[in-house]
Protein backbone atom coordinates (compact mmCIF):
# COMPACT_ATOMS: atom_id res chain seq x y z
CA UNK A 1 0.00 0.00 0.00
CA UNK A 2 1.28 3.44 -0.94
CA UNK A 3 1.35 5.85 2.02
CA UNK A 4 1.65 9.56 1.18
CA UNK A 5 2.13 12.37 3.71
CA UNK A 6 1.06 15.82 2.46
CA UNK A 7 2.44 18.86 4.26
CA UNK A 8 -0.55 21.22 4.65
CA UNK A 9 1.18 23.80 6.87
CA UNK A 10 -0.08 26.66 4.66
CA UNK A 11 -3.70 25.53 4.29
CA UNK A 12 -5.19 28.49 6.18
CA UNK A 13 -3.33 31.13 4.14
CA UNK A 14 -6.09 33.01 2.25
CA UNK A 15 -4.54 33.02 -1.23
CA UNK A 16 -1.27 32.04 -2.87
CA UNK A 17 0.23 28.90 -1.34
CA UNK A 18 -2.83 28.32 0.83
CA UNK A 19 -5.06 28.31 -2.23
CA UNK A 20 -2.78 25.79 -3.92
CA UNK A 21 -2.87 23.41 -0.94
CA UNK A 22 -6.67 23.55 -0.78
CA UNK A 23 -7.14 23.09 -4.53
CA UNK A 24 -4.63 20.23 -4.55
CA UNK A 25 -6.35 18.37 -1.72
CA UNK A 26 -9.77 18.91 -3.30
CA UNK A 27 -8.46 17.55 -6.63
CA UNK A 28 -6.84 14.51 -5.02
CA UNK A 29 -10.11 13.72 -3.22
CA UNK A 30 -11.83 13.45 -6.61
CA UNK A 31 -9.55 10.50 -7.47
CA UNK A 32 -10.00 6.91 -6.34
CA UNK A 33 -7.06 6.23 -4.01
CA UNK A 34 -7.28 2.47 -4.58
CA UNK A 35 -5.30 0.92 -1.74
CA UNK A 36 -3.28 4.10 -1.14
CA UNK A 37 -3.47 6.07 2.10
CA UNK A 38 -3.30 9.86 1.96
CA UNK A 39 -2.30 11.50 5.25
CA UNK A 40 -2.55 15.26 5.73
CA UNK A 41 -0.26 16.93 8.27
CA UNK A 42 -1.91 20.20 9.26
CA UNK A 43 -1.91 22.81 12.08
CA UNK A 44 -4.38 22.48 14.93
CA UNK A 45 -7.69 24.17 14.18
CA UNK A 46 -7.70 23.36 10.48
CA UNK A 47 -9.17 19.86 10.73
CA UNK A 48 -12.61 20.91 9.51
CA UNK A 49 -11.05 22.76 6.61
CA UNK A 50 -9.24 19.61 5.51
CA UNK A 51 -12.34 17.45 6.03
CA UNK A 52 -14.42 19.79 3.87
CA UNK A 53 -12.09 19.07 0.94
CA UNK A 54 -12.19 15.28 1.04
CA UNK A 55 -11.74 12.11 3.05
CA UNK A 56 -8.20 11.96 4.38
CA UNK A 57 -6.38 10.70 7.44
CA UNK A 58 -5.55 13.91 9.35
CA UNK A 59 -2.68 14.52 11.76
CA UNK A 60 -2.77 17.85 13.59
CA UNK A 61 -0.24 19.57 15.79
CA UNK A 62 0.89 22.98 16.93
CA UNK A 63 1.66 25.38 14.06
CA UNK A 64 5.42 25.75 14.51
CA UNK A 65 7.32 28.37 12.46
CA UNK A 66 7.82 27.07 8.93
CA UNK A 67 11.55 26.19 9.13
CA UNK A 68 11.01 24.15 12.31
CA UNK A 69 7.83 22.54 10.96
CA UNK A 70 9.37 21.70 7.60
CA UNK A 71 12.89 20.69 8.61
CA UNK A 72 12.08 18.71 11.78
CA UNK A 73 8.36 18.09 12.31
CA UNK A 74 7.59 16.76 8.83
CA UNK A 75 10.47 14.22 8.67
CA UNK A 76 9.72 13.04 12.21
CA UNK A 77 6.11 12.30 11.29
CA UNK A 78 7.21 10.73 7.99
CA UNK A 79 9.38 8.34 10.01
CA UNK A 80 6.72 7.73 12.67
CA UNK A 81 4.00 6.97 10.12
CA UNK A 82 6.35 4.92 7.91
CA UNK A 83 5.24 6.72 4.78
CA UNK A 84 6.61 6.02 1.30
CA UNK A 85 6.37 9.60 0.02
CA UNK A 86 6.19 13.14 1.36
CA UNK A 87 4.59 15.82 -0.83
CA UNK A 88 5.96 19.26 -0.02
CA UNK A 89 3.60 21.55 -1.97
CA UNK A 90 5.07 25.01 -1.34
CA UNK A 91 8.51 25.35 -3.01
CA UNK A 92 10.69 24.04 -0.17
CA UNK A 93 11.16 20.80 1.74
CA UNK A 94 13.10 19.16 4.54
CA UNK A 95 16.73 18.45 3.78
CA UNK A 96 16.55 15.51 6.19
CA UNK A 97 14.19 13.51 3.97
CA UNK A 98 16.97 12.69 1.50
CA UNK A 99 18.81 10.89 4.30
CA UNK A 100 15.74 8.78 5.10
CA UNK A 101 14.16 5.97 3.13
CA UNK A 102 11.36 8.29 2.08
CA UNK A 103 10.71 9.65 -1.42
CA UNK A 104 10.03 13.37 -1.70
CA UNK A 105 7.92 15.24 -4.25
CA UNK A 106 8.12 19.05 -4.23
CA UNK A 107 5.84 21.51 -6.04
CA UNK A 108 7.68 24.55 -7.42
CA UNK A 109 5.51 27.61 -8.04
CA UNK A 110 8.12 30.12 -9.16
CA UNK A 111 11.70 31.22 -8.52
CA UNK A 112 10.94 34.88 -7.85
CA UNK A 113 12.57 34.60 -4.41
CA UNK A 114 15.91 34.40 -6.25
CA UNK A 115 15.20 37.68 -8.02
CA UNK A 116 14.35 39.95 -5.07
CA UNK A 117 15.15 40.17 -1.39
CA UNK A 118 11.71 41.37 -0.23
CA UNK A 119 10.46 44.67 1.13
CA UNK A 120 10.02 43.60 4.78
CA UNK A 121 12.19 41.69 7.24
CA UNK A 122 9.72 38.78 7.15
CA UNK A 123 9.93 38.61 3.34
CA UNK A 124 13.72 38.92 3.33
CA UNK A 125 14.12 36.08 5.82
CA UNK A 126 11.59 33.96 3.93
CA UNK A 127 13.33 34.48 0.60
CA UNK A 128 16.72 33.73 2.16
CA UNK A 129 15.33 30.45 3.53
CA UNK A 130 13.82 29.51 0.15
CA UNK A 131 17.02 30.28 -1.73
CA UNK A 132 19.05 28.18 0.71
CA UNK A 133 16.74 25.16 0.44
CA UNK A 134 16.04 25.25 -3.30
CA UNK A 135 19.72 25.73 -4.16
CA UNK A 136 20.35 22.27 -2.68
CA UNK A 137 17.71 20.44 -4.69
CA UNK A 138 20.07 19.18 -7.40
CA UNK A 139 22.05 17.00 -5.01
CA UNK A 140 18.98 15.61 -3.21
CA UNK A 141 17.39 13.41 -5.88
CA UNK A 142 13.93 14.92 -5.49
CA UNK A 143 10.92 14.56 -7.75
CA UNK A 144 9.82 18.04 -8.82
CA UNK A 145 6.44 19.21 -10.07
CA UNK A 146 6.08 22.67 -11.64
CA UNK A 147 2.77 24.53 -11.84
CA UNK A 148 3.44 25.71 -15.40
CA UNK A 149 5.75 25.09 -18.34
CA UNK A 150 7.21 28.55 -17.74
CA UNK A 151 8.20 27.60 -14.18
CA UNK A 152 9.51 24.21 -15.38
CA UNK A 153 11.72 25.98 -17.91
CA UNK A 154 13.08 28.38 -15.29
CA UNK A 155 13.93 25.47 -12.98
CA UNK A 156 15.67 23.62 -15.81
CA UNK A 157 17.63 26.72 -16.85
CA UNK A 158 18.76 27.62 -13.33
CA UNK A 159 19.42 24.18 -11.85
CA UNK A 160 19.49 21.74 -14.75
CA UNK A 161 16.68 19.73 -13.14
CA UNK A 162 13.59 18.47 -14.95
CA UNK A 163 10.11 18.83 -13.47
CA UNK A 164 6.75 17.45 -14.51
CA UNK A 165 4.04 20.05 -15.17
CA UNK A 166 0.80 19.66 -13.23
CA UNK A 167 -1.51 22.66 -13.31
CA UNK A 168 -3.56 24.03 -10.45
CA UNK A 169 -7.36 23.82 -10.80
CA UNK A 170 -9.87 26.28 -9.36
CA UNK A 171 -12.73 23.87 -8.69
CA UNK A 172 -12.71 24.37 -4.93
CA UNK A 173 -12.69 28.16 -5.37
CA UNK A 174 -15.77 27.88 -7.61
CA UNK A 175 -17.43 25.44 -5.18
CA UNK A 176 -16.92 27.81 -2.23
CA UNK A 177 -18.28 30.70 -4.30
CA UNK A 178 -21.60 28.91 -4.80
CA UNK A 179 -24.13 30.00 -7.39
CA UNK A 180 -23.02 33.31 -8.94
CA UNK A 181 -25.32 33.20 -11.96
CA UNK A 182 -27.53 35.94 -10.55
CA UNK A 183 -24.77 38.21 -9.29
CA UNK A 184 -25.19 41.91 -10.05
CA UNK A 185 -23.05 43.23 -12.88
CA UNK A 186 -23.12 46.74 -11.46
CA UNK A 187 -21.52 48.37 -8.45
CA UNK A 188 -23.11 51.54 -7.13
CA UNK A 189 -25.08 51.81 -10.36
CA UNK A 190 -22.00 51.43 -12.57
CA UNK A 191 -20.50 48.55 -14.50
CA UNK A 192 -16.96 47.71 -13.44
CA UNK A 193 -13.66 46.05 -14.27
CA UNK A 194 -11.85 44.02 -11.64
CA UNK A 195 -8.09 43.83 -11.10
CA UNK A 196 -6.41 41.30 -8.81
CA UNK A 197 -3.16 43.03 -8.00
CA UNK A 198 -0.86 43.75 -5.13
CA UNK A 199 1.79 46.06 -3.77
CA UNK A 200 4.66 44.22 -5.49
CA UNK A 201 5.82 45.89 -8.69
CA UNK A 202 5.30 42.81 -10.85
CA UNK A 203 1.54 42.94 -10.19
CA UNK A 204 1.50 46.14 -12.30
CA UNK A 205 -1.34 47.72 -10.33
CA UNK A 206 -0.21 51.31 -10.89
CA UNK A 207 -0.30 50.83 -14.68
CA UNK A 208 -3.77 49.28 -14.43
CA UNK A 209 -5.09 52.30 -12.52
CA UNK A 210 -3.49 54.74 -14.99
CA UNK A 211 -4.73 52.79 -18.02
CA UNK A 212 -8.28 52.52 -16.70
CA UNK A 213 -8.45 56.26 -16.02
CA UNK A 214 -7.00 57.03 -19.44
CA UNK A 215 -9.83 55.02 -21.00
CA UNK A 216 -12.31 57.64 -19.65
CA UNK A 217 -15.17 55.17 -19.31
CA UNK A 218 -17.60 57.39 -17.45
CA UNK A 219 -20.09 54.64 -16.63
CA UNK A 220 -17.44 52.32 -15.20
CA UNK A 221 -15.39 51.93 -12.05
CA UNK A 222 -12.38 49.76 -11.23
CA UNK A 223 -12.34 47.29 -8.33
CA UNK A 224 -8.86 46.38 -7.04
CA UNK A 225 -8.58 43.15 -5.05
CA UNK A 226 -5.53 41.73 -3.30
CA UNK A 227 -4.35 44.86 -1.49
CA UNK A 228 -5.06 46.00 2.09
CA UNK A 229 -6.87 49.30 2.47
CA UNK A 230 -4.25 50.36 5.04
CA UNK A 231 -1.38 50.26 2.53
CA UNK A 232 0.24 53.61 1.73
CA UNK A 233 -0.12 53.14 -2.04
CA UNK A 234 -3.89 52.78 -1.71
CA UNK A 235 -4.16 56.50 -0.95
CA UNK A 236 -2.91 57.24 -4.46
CA UNK A 237 -5.44 54.93 -6.09
CA UNK A 238 -8.66 55.45 -4.14
CA UNK A 239 -11.14 57.79 -5.76
CA UNK A 240 -14.73 57.82 -6.96
CA UNK A 241 -13.77 55.61 -9.90
CA UNK A 242 -11.61 53.12 -7.94
CA UNK A 243 -12.97 50.78 -5.24
CA UNK A 244 -10.68 48.80 -2.91
CA UNK A 245 -12.59 46.41 -0.63
CA UNK A 246 -9.45 45.25 1.21
CA UNK A 247 -8.99 41.64 2.36
CA UNK A 248 -12.16 39.68 1.60
CA UNK A 249 -13.19 36.02 1.46
CA UNK A 250 -12.86 33.78 -1.58
CA UNK A 251 -16.64 33.84 -1.98
CA UNK A 252 -16.62 37.65 -2.12
CA UNK A 253 -13.70 37.63 -4.57
CA UNK A 254 -15.66 35.25 -6.79
CA UNK A 255 -18.73 37.48 -6.75
CA UNK A 256 -16.70 40.52 -7.80
CA UNK A 257 -15.12 38.54 -10.65
CA UNK A 258 -18.43 37.03 -11.77
CA UNK A 259 -20.07 40.45 -12.03
CA UNK A 260 -17.21 42.25 -13.78
CA UNK A 261 -17.15 43.30 -17.42
CA UNK A 262 -13.61 41.91 -17.51
CA UNK A 263 -10.63 41.00 -15.34
CA UNK A 264 -7.57 43.18 -15.97
CA UNK A 265 -4.47 41.11 -15.21
CA UNK A 266 -1.40 42.46 -17.08
CA UNK A 267 1.14 40.98 -14.67
CA UNK A 268 4.83 41.36 -15.41
CA UNK A 269 5.81 38.02 -13.83
CA UNK A 270 3.96 35.01 -12.41
CA UNK A 271 4.65 31.40 -11.66
CA UNK A 272 1.11 30.54 -12.75
CA UNK A 273 -1.51 33.28 -13.04
CA UNK A 274 -4.40 31.80 -11.06
CA UNK A 275 -6.80 34.78 -11.51
CA UNK A 276 -6.99 33.96 -15.23
CA UNK A 277 -8.53 30.54 -14.56
CA UNK A 278 -10.71 31.95 -11.80
CA UNK A 279 -12.19 34.46 -14.23
CA UNK A 280 -12.60 31.90 -17.01
CA UNK A 281 -14.44 29.54 -14.65
CA UNK A 282 -16.81 32.31 -13.57
CA UNK A 283 -17.61 33.48 -17.10
CA UNK A 284 -15.59 36.71 -16.89
CA UNK A 285 -13.62 37.93 -19.94
CA UNK A 286 -9.88 38.41 -19.32
CA UNK A 287 -7.32 41.03 -20.33
CA UNK A 288 -3.86 39.65 -19.61
CA UNK A 289 -0.20 39.75 -20.57
CA UNK A 290 1.12 38.41 -23.86
CA UNK A 291 3.97 36.69 -21.99
CA UNK A 292 4.42 33.32 -20.28
CA UNK A 293 2.89 31.85 -18.21
CA UNK A 294 -0.18 34.02 -18.81
CA UNK A 295 -0.31 32.98 -22.48
CA UNK A 296 0.13 29.34 -21.42
CA UNK A 297 -3.03 29.46 -19.33
CA UNK A 298 -5.04 31.83 -21.50
CA UNK A 299 -4.60 30.11 -24.86
CA UNK A 300 -6.85 31.90 -27.35
CA UNK A 301 -9.46 32.77 -24.71
CA UNK A 302 -8.14 36.15 -23.48
CA UNK A 303 -7.46 39.64 -24.81
CA UNK A 304 -3.63 39.74 -24.78
CA UNK A 305 -1.65 42.96 -24.23
CA UNK A 306 1.93 44.09 -23.70
CA UNK A 307 1.95 44.49 -19.89
CA UNK A 308 4.35 47.45 -20.15
CA UNK A 309 2.13 49.34 -22.58
CA UNK A 310 -0.42 51.54 -20.86
CA UNK A 311 -1.86 52.37 -24.29
CA UNK A 312 -2.61 48.71 -25.01
CA UNK A 313 -4.28 48.16 -21.63
CA UNK A 314 -6.29 51.34 -22.12
CA UNK A 315 -7.42 50.19 -25.56
CA UNK A 316 -8.40 46.78 -24.17
CA UNK A 317 -10.56 48.44 -21.50
CA UNK A 318 -12.28 50.59 -24.14
CA UNK A 319 -12.85 47.62 -26.43
CA UNK A 320 -14.40 45.37 -23.80
CA UNK A 321 -16.30 48.26 -22.26
CA UNK A 322 -18.11 48.92 -25.54
CA UNK A 323 -18.17 45.63 -27.49
CA UNK A 324 -20.73 43.18 -26.09
CA UNK A 325 -20.09 40.67 -28.89
CA UNK A 326 -16.38 40.53 -28.04
CA UNK A 327 -17.20 40.03 -24.37
CA UNK A 328 -19.55 37.14 -25.21
CA UNK A 329 -16.91 35.53 -27.42
CA UNK A 330 -14.22 35.74 -24.72
CA UNK A 331 -16.67 34.53 -22.08
CA UNK A 332 -17.51 31.42 -24.14
CA UNK A 333 -13.87 30.71 -24.93
CA UNK A 334 -12.89 31.18 -21.31
CA UNK A 335 -15.44 28.67 -20.04
CA UNK A 336 -14.21 26.09 -22.55
CA UNK A 337 -10.60 26.77 -21.59
CA UNK A 338 -11.36 26.44 -17.87
CA UNK A 339 -12.87 22.98 -18.46
CA UNK A 340 -9.43 21.76 -19.56
CA UNK A 341 -8.11 22.34 -16.00
CA UNK A 342 -10.63 20.18 -14.15
CA UNK A 343 -10.01 18.94 -10.61
CA UNK A 344 -10.59 15.36 -11.81
CA UNK A 345 -7.77 15.65 -14.35
CA UNK A 346 -5.37 17.26 -11.88
CA UNK A 347 -6.23 14.68 -9.21
CA UNK A 348 -5.37 11.82 -11.58
CA UNK A 349 -2.10 13.49 -12.54
CA UNK A 350 -1.08 14.05 -8.92
CA UNK A 351 -1.84 10.47 -7.89
CA UNK A 352 0.09 9.20 -10.92
CA UNK A 353 3.03 11.44 -9.93
CA UNK A 354 2.95 10.00 -6.40
CA UNK A 355 3.05 6.47 -7.79
CA UNK A 356 5.96 7.23 -10.12
CA UNK A 357 7.95 9.01 -7.40
CA UNK A 358 7.42 6.12 -4.98
CA UNK A 359 8.19 3.53 -7.67
CA UNK A 360 4.87 1.71 -7.46
CA UNK A 361 2.08 0.98 -9.94
CA UNK A 362 -0.42 3.83 -10.36
CA UNK A 363 -2.90 3.41 -7.52
CA UNK A 364 -5.83 5.45 -8.87
CA UNK A 365 -8.57 3.62 -10.75
CA UNK A 366 -10.98 6.37 -11.86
Amino acid sequence: MLKVLIDARWIEKPRGLGRYVREMLYAIAREDFGDAEIIVLTPEGSEEHVSSLGTFKIVTLRAWPVPIWEQFIVPWWAWRLRVDLVHSPCNTTSLMLSKMRVQNLVTIHDLMFFEGHGSTLYQRLGNLYRRFIVSRFKRRGLTLVAVSRATRDRVREKFGIDAAVIYEPVANFVRVAGNVSGVSRRLGGRAYFVHIGGLAAHKNTQLVVDAFRAATLCDYCLVILGVPRSARAVGNWLADDVVIPGWISDAEVARYIAGATALIFPSLAEGYGLPILEAFSLGCPVITSAIAPMTELAGDAAFLVDPRSMAMVTDACRRLGSDDALCRLLRERGLRRAAEFSAERIGRELMAAYSRAAGVQHVGTS
